[in-house]
């Protein structure tokens, strides 16, 4: 339950279908990325959660079936990366577009072509 100052937002269910991930400012000042149990309608385990700023997204992949990142964005969009080959994708990025911010934002179902916007401060108006 919540009250006018509360949210939880549904992103999507755990891999067993037993629990939801949600984005939650309830009983925090900040929305964390949490996962809640359908039985009881309550948080479990947050999985992040900023000092500063509110939780943005949870990406996943259902392939592996694994949660890739967090997105949050203080002075500029940011990512917590969550499995390894995420990580491997973003420096194989970061190192053909240095100095540039990179969002994954879609790709095809073999993973072999990436819709990647790129910015900066000077690509920006």
């Amino acid at each position: 339950m919540t009250n006018f100052r509360e949210s939880i937002d549904p992103l999507f269910f755990t891999f067993d279908n037993k629990h939801v991930y949600a984005n939650s400012n309830r009983k925090c000042d900040k929305k964390a990325i949490v996962e809640l149990d359908l039985a009881t309608a309550k948080k479990g385990k947050v999985l992040f959660g900023h000092l500063d700023v509110d939780a943005d997204g949870l990406a996943f992949t259902q392939a592996r079936k694994v949660l890739t990142e967090i997105n949050y964005v203080t002075a500029k969009p940011e990512h917590k990366v969550l499995d390894a080959a995420t990580v491997a994708l973003y420096k194989t990025l970061e190192a053909k577009l240095p100095g540039y911010e990179i969002d994954l934002q879609s790709h095809t179902r073999d993973k072999k072509r990436w819709i990647v916007p790129a910015s900066n401060d000077h690509t920006k108006r």
